[in-house]
């Protein structure tokens, strides 16, 4: 059998066990829910509201299927956090160029955000 060596490498079939504290169980648990809650959420997201609102190619009919209902019920989920926006980066309009470039590259893991400042 091997043994470790300085560097924490084990060199055969020996296996390191630790002990879960119970602080990093609870983050554990706590990242798994929200990982199936937002999994949850852009499903029905995409399936529920998507094929219900969205006309393709008819921005006037999708705007007439979004009523007021459904508008109350996303701020009320927003208010609550139920819904968080995830913004990757964020661009003054003046490097807009920039900001359609970054998108194109197809690497934004959230909103790519343009701002307008105010004078």
């Amino acid at each position: 059998m091997g043994t470790a060596s300085s560097s924490n490498r084990l060199d055969g079939p020996e296996m390191a066990c630790r002990t879960i504290e119970p602080a990093q169980q609870t983050a554990a648990r706590i990242a798994g829910f929200t990982y199936l809650f937002t999994l949850a959420t852009v499903v029905f997201a995409q399936f529920g509201i998507h094929d219900r609102l969205i006309v393709e190619g008819n921005a006037a009919e999708t705007a007439r299927n979004i009523n007021k209902k459904d508008l109350v019920f996303l701020k009320d989920l927003l208010e609550a956090g139920r819904v968080v926006p995830v913004i990757d980066r964020r661009y003054p309009l003046s490097d807009a160029a920039e900001a359609f470039r970054y998108l194109e590259e197809g690497h934004a893991q959230g909103k790519v955000v343009v701002t307008v400042e105010h004078s």
